[in-house]
């Protein structure tokens, strides 16, 4: 049987996919691309990823203490390795690699080969319910067991209906004690200020927070009576403390593949660029 990958920074995923072929009977080959490969194969923060030996070092480490059948850690160059040995019945997978199976089985036909069995393994979570994938513990999002990592903001608030002001009041001093002023936030992002605006259908309201670097958006609709304002309120937030997500555009920007914001000024038409919001403190 045989499984491979970059296998940087070993995280839970990578070690459910290991244990998933740990549960095989027969040789275990594990295939680790090397740095030539990644240099023809650039990944997202590519200078980033452990050297060769660095993660082949981990594999063995892992297999040592779990393995108790004959195993091999190889050398990947050409992202197939020994999955088109006549010898190989089982291939172990994950979602995300499955379309490179694919292309396996059709080399091994086009070899007269019989096909091998796949094992696909589904993607393991992180606390934000996103996959672990090494990616994002290179770009800082979370760490090898799923936890997200603390990155200290700051939310500010701009309310005109005074309900909403002091629902809003309640709200930041549970999540942003005097002492912690936000850390247990976590986003990419600095600063988000929160406000309202009416919204498009009589008896609702528009929530929105806005990246006062950026300039980009999260909104939600709420009605206007009742407690509605507060539950979405917590939505916002939640939508925040998961990180990077689809974003409405900020003032005078444009959605990729969505053509014109319609908030900008069709042709002959005059429209007086939105203010932008600014706290009633700095932010």
């Amino acid at each position: 049987m045989a499984l491979g990958g970059t296998f940087d920074r070993l995280h839970r995923g990578h070690e459910r996919l290991l244990s998933a072929a740990n549960r095989l009977g027969g040789e275990l080959r594990v295939g680790v691309t090397t740095s030539a490969y990644l240099h023809r194969h650039p990944k997202p923060d590519g200078e980033q990823i452990e050297s060769y030996r660095r993660r082949r070092s981990r594999i063995l480490a892992w297999l040592k203490r779990h393995r108790r059948r004959p195993f091999r850690v190889v050398p990947l160059n050409d992202g197939v390795g020994g999955a088109i040995d006549p010898e190989v019945t089982h291939l172990v997978v994950s979602v995300d690699t499955r379309a490179a199976a694919r292309k396996i089985q059709a080399m091994r036909r086009t070899q007269g080969l019989a096909p091998v069995r796949l094992i696909t393994v589904p993607l393991l979570k992180a606390e934000d319910d996103q996959p672990i994938r090494s990616r994002r513990i290179r770009a800082g999002l979370i760490d090898p067991e799923g936890r997200r990592l603390n990155r200290p903001i700051r939310l500010t608030a701009r309310f005109t209906l005074r309900r909403e002001a002091s629902a809003a009041g309640r709200f930041l001093r549970e999540f942003q004690p005097s002492e912690g002023a936000g850390r247990n936030l976590r986003t990419s992002s600095v600063t988000w200020c929160l406000s309202s605006s009416p919204g498009p259908h009589p008896g609702e309201r528009r929530l929105r927070a806005t990246d006062t670097h950026s300039g980009q958006q999260h909104s939600v609709r709420y009605r206007d009576r009742g407690p509605d304002f507060e539950r979405q309120l917590r939505r916002l937030v939640v939508r925040l403390l998961r990180g990077p997500a689809r974003t409405e555009p900020g003032p005078g920007r444009t959605t990729p593949g969505r053509g014109r914001d319609p908030r900008e000024a069709r042709p002959g038409e005059l429209r007086r660029p939105p203010k932008r919001i600014t706290p009633p403190w700095p932010c």
